[in-house]
C-alpha cells in the first residue's frame, strides 16, 4: 500500500515539472512574445539619442541586446545625421534558447528652412478678385504646420495655401506672414516668411471741397475761394480741377493723391459747377462736383455763369438769324418790284400790216387761240394785258416770250379781263 502511494506522488510530480516546462517554452517561442522600444519616432537633425529595449514581462529573465550597436537593452546614439534619416535598428530579445527580434526605425526632423511666400508681385484688384498667397518650404520633415497671421483665409488659416479677397484701399501695402512649424521636432523649429501685398486699383474721389463746404457753397464777390481735392488708387492718379463747362484745367498735377487750387478774389462770373476728376488708367475715371453761387456787389446771387453765357450766345444767334431773314426779305422785294418794272416796260409786240387781210372779220365769233407751247420748270407765261386794239394779234395766235421768274417772288395770280363779243 504505501508503495502504490509512493508512486502515485512521483507521477504526479513529474507530470507537474513537465506542464511547467512546456508552458514556458510555449509562452517564450511558440506564442512569439517579443521585446518593447521606448525609442521616439522622430529625432531632431544633429540630436542625440538614448532609448532602451526590454520584455514586455516583467517576471520573464532574458537577454537583450542592441547587434552591432549595444549588448544590453540601452541604446545610444550621438549627434544623428540627417543621412540617418530611415535607418533600422534591430533590438534583440533571447529567452530559453529563443530569438525574438523588434525593428525600430529613426526618422530625423528636419526644417523648415529657406521658407518664403509665394503671390502676385502686382495685382489688381476690383474689390471682387481673389488673391491665392502659398506659403513655400525648403527641406523639411515631416510636413509642417502652418500659420498666417495678418489676413483672414477663407479656408481657415493653418493651410500651406491661402484665398482670400482683398480690400484695395485696406490691404494694399500691408505685410502678411506665414509661419511653418515642425510638429515633430523637440526643439520646436519653425520659421517664417512674410509677403507685402502690391495692390493696383481704380482711383477715386474720396473728398472735393470748397472752403471747407461740400457739394454746395456760397462766397461772396472779391473774397478767397479754396478748392481741395483728394483720391487713392493705385499707381497715383492724376488730378484735375476744371469748370463742368470749360475743358480747360484751373489745377492739374500727376501722381498725386491731393490737390490744392486757390482763386484769391472770386468774381460773379466765376459762379457755376466745379468738378474734380481723378484718373490712373482704368476705365470710367471717378470725379465730383461741387456748386458755387456768388453774391456779387448788388446783392444778388449768380450762379452759373455758363449757362447765363450760353443764353447770351444764344440770344445773339437768334438776333444774326433774324437779321438775316430780314436781308433776304429785303432783297426779295426789291427783285420783285425790278420784275414788274421790267414788264410795264417792255416793248409790246409787232402790229400785223392794216391792210393784210382778217379772215374773221365781220364774223360774230370769238376765235380759238392756238395751242400755247410746253411749259418750262420755273416759267410762265407773262400775263397780257388783252383790250380792243389787240384782238387782232389775239386772232393770229401772237404771244409774248415767258419771262424767267425768281423763284423769291411771291405767286402773282392772273386777272382776266372779259371781253364782250362785238358784232361784225
Amino acid at each position: 500500500m504505501a508503495l502504490v502511494l509512493r508512486r502515485m506522488i512521483d507521477m504526479a510530480f513529474t507530470k507537474f515539472v513537465f506542464f511547467a516546462c512546456f508552458s514556458t517554452f510555449v509562452e517564450g517561442a511558440e506564442l512569439g512574445i517579443k521585446p518593447l522600444t521606448d525609442c521616439p519616432t522622430y529625432v531632431d537633425e544633429g540630436a542625440s539619442l538614448s532609448c532602451s529595449c526590454k520584455s514586455p514581462r516583467p517576471g520573464i529573465s532574458a537577454d537583450i541586446s542592441w547587434p552591432g550597436h549595444s549588448d544590453n537593452p540601452q541604446l545610444t546614439l550621438a549627434n544623428i545625421p540627417r543621412g540617418d534619416d530611415g535607418k533600422n535598428f534591430t533590438c534583440q530579445m533571447v529567452f530559453n534558447g529563443q530569438i525574438t527580434e523588434v525593428v525600430h526605425t529613426i526618422h530625423l526632423a528636419y526644417g523648415p528652412s529657406d521658407i518664403y511666400i509665394s503671390g502676385p508681385s502686382e495685382f489688381v484688384s476690383d474689390g471682387t478678385r481673389k488673391m491665392t498667397l502659398t506659403c513655400e518650404t525648403g527641406d523639411v520633415n515631416p510636413a509642417p504646420m502652418y500659420k498666417w497671421i495678418g489676413v483672414t483665409c477663407d479656408t481657415g488659416n493653418t493651410y500651406r495655401t491661402c484665398s482670400y479677397t482683398p480690400k484695395p484701399d485696406v490691404h494694399n501695402g500691408k505685410t502678411v506672414t506665414c509661419k511653418a512649424v515642425n510638429p515633430s521636432s523637440h526643439a520646436v523649429m519653425s520659421d517664417t516668411a512674410h509677403f507685402t501685398m502690391n495692390i493696383s486699383y481704380k482711383s477715386a474721389v474720396v473728398d472735393f471741397t470748397a472752403n471747407g463746404n461740400r457739394h454746395t457753397t456760397t462766397v461772396s464777390e472779391e473774397t478767397p475761394l479754396v478748392f481741395s481735392c483728394a483720391a487713392n488708387g493705385r499707381p497715383a492718379p492724376n488730378l484735375t480741377i476744371h469748370r463742368l463747362d470749360s475743358d480747360f484745367p484751373l489745377l492739374s498735377s500727376s501722381g498725386t493723391q491731393e490737390i490744392v487750387y486757390q482763386n484769391g478774389s472770386i468774381r460773379c462770373l466765376d459762379a457755376g459747377t466745379y468738378i474734380c476728376s481723378a484718373e490712373n488708367g482704368f476705365p470710367n475715371p471717378s470725379s465730383r462736383t461741387i456748386d458755387v453761387s456768388v453774391t456779387c456787389g448788388s446783392g444778388h446771387s449768380f450762379f452759373d455763369a455758363g449757362m447765363r453765357m450760353k443764353l447770351i450766345i444764344g440770344g445773339g444767334a437768334f438776333g444774326g438769324l433774324v437779321l438775316i431773314v430780314v436781308v433776304i426779305m429785303i432783297i426779295c422785294r426789291h427783285r420783285c418790284e425790278y420784275l414788274v418794272f421790267d414788264r410795264r416796260y417792255e416793248r409790246p409786240p409787232p402790229r400785223r400790216d392794216e391792210d393784210e387781210e382778217n379772215p374773221y372779220t365781220g364774223l360774230n365769233v370769238h376765235p380759238t387761240p392756238p395751242e400755247l407751247p410746253p411749259r418750262r420748270e420755273n416759267y410762265e407765261l407773262q400775263q397780257i394785258a388783252i383790250d380792243e386794239n389787240l384782238y387782232d394779234e389775239l386772232q393770229l395766235g401772237q404771244e409774248q416770250k415767258p419771262k424767267k421768274r425768281s423763284i423769291l417772288c411771291p405767286n402773282r395770280k392772273k386777272k382776266k379781263k372779259s371781253r364782250v363779243n362785238r358784232d361784225s
